[in-house]
């Protein structure tokens, strides 16, 4: 993603308090860049042409799947689409896969198929999207997943049942054991970076307050299913199958 710069003094950021937000966090998402992580702007709005929707590329070793004998199957570049409704901050960002994974907090199939619980309803009031990108990245390797059947419940309990059953059991991944699909602290590795490059010219507000830096976030909460759809959940996901322990 190229580097942009934003004249917050513009009338149109005076008048329209979206705008305005969209733009910083536009600015924010350029700040974490890096090799692991690349954003990709696909859609925007209004006649200043702000991103509100973003194709997020993590380059993480996570499982993207089961082979016949319920090994896993892994992947090391994945599309996350994020997407700032009209309603934003106020209304939460919207998280979908675009490419497979096997996670027990991610939809592998159906009408939701894709779709990312990532306790996102406080994202946008007190946190910003960077830290969501992390909390994201922590879902991919599998350092942050809920696989019991208790609240806030998994997103697919048919992965989640292979996870209590199969993967924890053999150490594929636990996160009680800290044994996860990709080691790396991705906060650090993006300020590492950033300690390397010379920092981006950014414009400041007109409260001449500048953008902070956040890296280092831990992110310990249980994950809960996204507001709008907790309703429809597809019944696809009670499927019997029993995973056996090597």
């Amino acid at each position: 993603m190229s580097n942009v710069s934003y004249n917050f003094k513009d009338p149109i950021f005076e008048k329209n308090f979206l705008y305005r937000r969209l733009a910083k966090e536009h600015l924010l998402l350029q700040e974490i860049e890096s090799d692991l992580i690349k954003i990709e702007v696909t859609d925007v709005r209004g006649p200043l042409k702000i991103p509100d929707t973003y194709y997020i590329h993590f380059y993480l070793k996570s499982i993207t799947g089961i082979n016949d004998d319920q090994s896993p199957k892994y992947g090391d570049h994945h599309i996350v689409e994020l997407h700032l409704p009209l309603k934003y901050p106020m209304e939460s960002p919207r998280i979908y896969m675009k490419t497979e994974i096997w996670h027990p907090n991610i939809n592998w199939e159906g009408k939701f198929k894709g779709r990312i619980c990532g306790n996102t309803k406080e994202y946008g009031k007190g946190y910003d999207l960077t830290q969501l990108v992390f909390r994201i990245a922590e879902i991919l390797q599998f350092k942050n997943y809920h696989a019991e059947n208790t609240p806030p419940f998994p997103e697919d309990s048919l992965v989640a049942k292979w996870i209590k059953e199969y993967a924890e059991p053999n150490n594929i991944v636990n996160k009680w054991k800290e044994i996860y699909s990709d080691d790396v602290d991705l906060s650090r590795h993006v300020a590492a970076e950033l300690k390397e490059e010379k920092p981006a010219e950014i414009v400041q507000d007109s409260e001449n307050t500048a953008h902070d830096k956040k890296f280092k976030m831990s992110f310990s909460k249980n994950l809960e299913k996204s507001s709008e759809e907790n309703d429809e959940d597809s019944q696809e996901n009670d499927k019997k199958i029993k995973f056996k322990k090597k």
